[in-house]
């Protein structure tokens, strides 16, 4: 496995917990707040995440691979009437699933450069779909961190860069 792999499955095993540490314990009108007409809540946000665990695993249940996974993830889903509790560790949960066969896939692949479509995963190779995952944890934890702070935006004082005498 490579650096870069490696440091990539260390960011996805981490989002989870980031996530539950942001949201945890924040007042309702925190977590269903949006930031303009149509925005995205924090509640929203972590409702992504885990639609994207489950739309990941469609992907690989339709390659063939670790269909026995797929089958726990599948009958897992989120609905309105889970507490904040219950998605955070749905979530989790999915991710571990997600972890572990991200792990199955690089012990098997030599070449993570090597194209994806084989495996149904991907337009792209292993590499790129690692990222591409890693990229989408850090924008829903930007979107979350960028509403909660917009609440305060009025109350907050804000100092110019200019240097001051």
């Amino acid at each position: 496995m490579s650096i870069l792999s490696n440091d990539l499955l260390t960011l996805l095993a981490r989002t989870p917990a980031t996530v539950r540490t942001i949201l945890e314990d924040l007042p309702e009108h925190l977590l269903h707040a949006s930031v303009g007409e149509g925005g995205s809540s924090p509640i929203i946000a972590l409702t992504r995440l885990i639609q994207g665990e489950t739309d990941n695993w469609t992907l690989l249940e339709e390659s063939g691979e670790l269909l026995e996974i797929v089958e726990s993830a599948k009958n897992t889903r989120l609905t309105q009437d889970h507490s904040l509790d219950e998605m955070l560790t749905q979530f989790s949960n999915l991710r571990e699933t997600t972890l572990v066969a991200f792990g199955r896939l690089l012990e098997g692949e030599k070449d993570l450069d090597g194209d994806c479509t084989q495996q149904g995963l991907s337009d792209g190779n292993l590499q790129e779909l690692l990222a591409t995952y890693a990229v989408n944890d850090l924008t829903h934890i930007a979107r979350i961190v960028r509403t909660v702070a917009a609440q305060f935006d009025d109350d907050a004082v804000h100092r110019s860069n200019t240097n001051r005498s």
